[in-house]
């Protein structure tokens, strides 16, 4: 049987592997938060009359946030990574809106027209 030869490694070396790893992750992670920055609107605000709790534009009336949420778990499951365009009405002016939403892990993103964009949480 042979026997199992190692080469010592130049502690720098392993170093700097290390860095670089550390660095790799640390750019990761401030590029996913940048992401998921850019995708949510400057001016936003919370609808919590309902579950879950719906993270909204300020051009989103709550009332409108909740259509997209019912519509939504009134039909077949959204998987992750998948679409679907929906239509959904603003109950106060009864203007029918076509709403795109995402499934992006553990959440769907809804975006329409006139600044309309929605986020909450969704299992499926």
């Amino acid at each position: 049987m042979g026997s199992l030869v190692t080469t010592p490694r130049p502690a720098g070396l392993i170093r700097r592997l290390s860095f670089t790893a550390a660095t790799l992750l640390a750019v990761a992670t401030v590029a996913g938060s940048a992401q998921a920055a850019a995708l949510t609107p400057a001016a936003s605000h919370w609808c919590r009359a309902g579950d879950p709790p719906l993270h909204a534009s300020s051009q989103t009336p709550c009332a409108l946030a909740a259509g997209v949420v019912n519509n939504l778990f009134n039909s077949p499951a959204l998987t992750p990574g998948s679409t679907r365009t929906i239509s959904v009405s603003e109950p106060a002016t009864r203007t029918a809106y076509r709403v795109r939403l995402v499934c992006r892990g553990d959440h769907v993103i809804a975006t329409g027209p006139n600044g309309i964009w929605i986020r909450f949480y969704y299992a499926g």
